[in-house]
């Protein structure tokens, strides 16, 4: 379900998309929570149990929030989720072994889907501004090697999409 509702967001199907995410949000939320793969299965990072449906969840969230922000109407549950999918990023890069690059880059794409949120609800300039600088200041740490995957393109390429509607 999340792979498809991924593809279905790259693609621009919001409705699909939503349908996916949600639908894997509600099988994580009743699955087992074992050690899963960070940044939608790319970039495999193994946790703790625990520690990984929280992940998992916060990308789902992260994902679902971006997919709403581009909806008529759901902006304010896009807020929230990627607030809520944001503060969990912050709060493991807080704690986190600094050469973590799937967690700086989940952390940014996080920090890129609250800012497409508050623009679709119409937020404080500023605080989009920052959240968007902040994203590029996580994706600017991430290596050579790493900022080659397509995964990285993909969050620079919602970076973008963003600074242009921030403006």
């Amino acid at each position: 379900q999340q792979s498809l509702g991924m593809a279905a967001a790259e693609e621009g199907d919001w409705s699909a998309a939503e349908e996916g995410l949600r639908a894997a949000l509600t099988i994580d939320a009743t699955g087992s929570g074992s050690a899963m793969g960070r940044v939608g299965g790319g970039i495999v990072s193994l946790m703790s149990g625990e520690l990984a449906a929280a992940a998992r969840r916060a990308e789902l969230q992260t994902w679902l929030a971006w997919v709403e922000a581009n909806q008529p109407g759901k902006a304010a549950d896009a807020v929230k989720l990627a607030t809520e999918a944001r503060d969990f990023q912050q709060h493991e890069l807080a704690g986190a072994d600094k050469s973590d690059q799937a967690l700086r880059l989940a952390a940014a794409f996080a920090e890129v889907a609250l800012a497409r949120a508050r623009i679709a609800a119409g937020g404080n300039t500023a605080e989009i501004r920052t959240g968007l600088t902040e994203a590029e200041r996580l994706l600017g740490t991430l290596s050579d090697e790493f900022r080659v995957t397509s995964w990285v393109k993909q969050v620079q390429a919602k970076l973008e999409k963003a600074r242009a509607l921030a403006r």
